[in-house]
């Protein structure tokens, strides 16, 4: 069964060694990136899904790949195709 536990973990640092108004594009893009990749690690050693949202729809994403649609507060057993 997964785990349906909220839990909010907070990211203390951003990704980027410069600040934000000083970024181009690239890197914005990147330090994104980095902080997903530490969003991603913090959850997933708790066993935690990341929630997040495209089109609408929210979705739970888990370590092994797993992604599955939350309705109206809960996470469901309904596969997220996209």
């Amino acid at each position: 069964m997964m785990n349906t536990e909220t839990t909010e973990i907070p990211i203390l640092y951003g990704g980027a060694k410069v600040p934000f108004q000083l970024q181009n594009e690239e890197e914005k893009k990147q330090a994104n990136l980095r902080t997903m990749e530490r969003v991603k690690e913090k959850a997933f050693s708790r066993g935690l899904p990341i929630i997040w949202g495209r089109n609408g729809l929210v979705v739970a994403e888990y370590a092994n790949g797993n992604k599955v649609l939350v309705i109206d507060g809960k996470i469901t057993d309904c596969p997220y195709e996209g």
